[in-house]
């Protein structure tokens, strides 16, 4: 609790805070809810091999069989490097991450949209997929959202935002005028005050009848 208080005080994401709470939980799932003092570097180590080799993930998407990715397992080592040093401060107790290599990965490379899969994402936008029937052609018609789509397709391309992070947006965050640029820490945070301002305003709707359709 401490140490989530901590970083709430330092201002981090929700999402980020609960990151926290999940990789430090799936440790006490291992493990077994250890006193802070008892957690040794061998501890630490045999769970990051148990990461590699042993664990079965649960997805959503149900893609189970995949392992960790490099990138997973080293934000595993980011959150207990974090939570390490706090309790090396807060309890004066010896870090035992330090003898923790952390896990290497290797950054996948992102493949750019070719000039001839934008303009398929942007055709998209304005015509349906062919619809097919038995007694006539093929045909496609107008999608009414086309206009709002395009828009989509544009600002994410533009600006490199998440789906999730474009969705999170007001109209009224909009600032036509000159404002000055922002660090991308600063956007990151930006758009999470954004995002919460915006799920607040889905528990009003949800929280009332007429809107009890949504």
């Amino acid at each position: 609790i401490g140490f989530v208080q901590c970083k709430e005080a330092e201002g981090l994401r929700p999402n980020s805070i609960a990151n926290y709470r999940r990789d430090l939980d799936r440790l006490i799932g291992y493990a077994g809810d250890l006193a802070v003092e008892a957690v040794s570097t061998s501890v630490l180590r045999a769970f990051f091999a148990y990461l590699h080799t042993e664990y079965v993930p649960r997805r959503r998407d149900g893609r189970n069989d995949t392992p960790l990715s490099g990138k997973t397992i080293r934000n595993y080592w980011v959150s207990f490097s974090a939570f390490f040093t706090w309790a090396k401060t807060e309890f004066g107790i010896p870090d035992p991450m330090d003898g923790v290599p952390v896990p290497r990965f290797h950054k996948a490379q992102i493949q750019p949209f070719t000039r001839d899969q934008l303009q398929a994402l942007l055709t998209a936008c304005d015509r349906s997929r062919d619809a097919r029937t038995e007694r006539r052609r093929s045909f496609t018609f107008e999608r009414f959202t086309g206009m709002r789509d395009r828009t989509i397709i544009k600002t994410l391309l533009d600006t490199g935002l998440r789906a999730d992070e474009l969705c999170a947006l007001d109209i009224r965050d909009y600032d036509a005028g000159d404002t000055p640029g922002m660090s991308k820490d600063e956007a990151i945070e930006e758009i999470a005050r954004l995002r919460i301002r915006l799920n607040e305003l889905q528990d009003l709707l949800y929280a009332d009848e007429r809107f009890a359709v949504l």
